[in-house]
């Protein structure tokens, strides 16, 4: 649909379509001088905004089909892939993602995570890209659903049919292994936003439910997750950092039985 360098891809369903709204009432508000086209992946509803384009999956038999489907309709060499319900909190520069752009080219990166949050970074022995890190092979997640940028046909290769988000980021992962360079990652957040989301498990957590109040949008019936939900919520967030940092490869293989126990 598009041949330009660079499009953002919003990762959906039809299943968050109530969610919709309030993620783009926070990227305008974000992002209103955004320069690149905006698709939004969806199964089989459209979003009535003209500065948007529904790329339609047709059936949800999984996150990696569904996510196949989207990217065979965009002509684009690279895109920004973003989930739903990242709703961005604080202005984005377009020239933080021209910056990106531009050194995935120079240095031959396929992927450059936006938010380093939990990445494991190798220097680059040059000091015009110091700001940027090759991801360490043995990084528990080597690739993300976080923002990121990738080569579109680097992206599609990754993927594997069947494959749900979670289980695209351990075992994409692991398939990264045997490539020493070409995951990239900024040492500072292009984007900002929770990284957990504004909904876990599809129910909405207390900043997310903050968030959609002060957009001035009606807050659906969507399930919330309780208060005493919520504070656990925070303290595995921080053991999950403390431990993914420390002992990233105790993380990997962790993931990897419960991938296993989950097929």
């Amino acid at each position: 649909m598009s041949d330009n360098t660079l499009v953002v891809l919003i990762m959906s369903c039809d299943q968050y379509s109530d969610i919709w709204p309030y993620f783009f009432y926070y990227f305008w508000s974000s992002w209103p001088d955004c320069p690149y086209p905006l698709y939004l992946g969806s199964t089989t509803k459209s979003y009535g905004d003209n500065r948007v384009q529904t790329l339609l999956a047709l059936e949800d038999t999984s996150w990696s089909a569904s996510t196949i489907k989207y990217l065979e309709q965009i002509g684009s060499e690279y895109v920004l892939m973003i989930q739903e319900d990242f709703f961005l909190k604080q202005p984005t520069n377009s020239a933080d993602i021209e910056s990106c752009l531009l050194a995935m080219k120079e240095l031959g990166a396929k992927y450059c995570r936006l938010v380093p949050d939990g990445a494991q970074l190798k220097e680059i022995d040059r000091d015009d890209w110091n700001s940027f890190g090759w991801i360490d092979i043995a990084s528990a997640f080597r690739i993300s659903t976080q923002a990121s940028i990738w080569l579109r046909q680097s992206l599609i290769q990754h993927l594997r049919m069947g494959e749900s988000p979670w289980d695209f980021e351990v075992l994409g992962s692991e398939r990264t292994r045997t490539s020493q360079f070409g995951y990239l990652s900024t040492k500072w957040r292009v984007l900002r936003y929770d990284g957990h989301g504004a909904l876990v498990r599809g129910k909405w957590t207390s900043p997310g439910i903050r968030m959609a109040r002060k957009a001035g949008l009606k807050v659906l019936t969507r399930p919330r997750i309780s208060y005493t939900g919520n504070i656990l919520l925070n303290l595995q967030r921080i053991i999950f950092w403390l431990v993914i940092r420390t002992n990233p490869r105790m993380v990997r293989r962790w993931n990897l039985r419960h991938v296993k126990i989950r097929h």
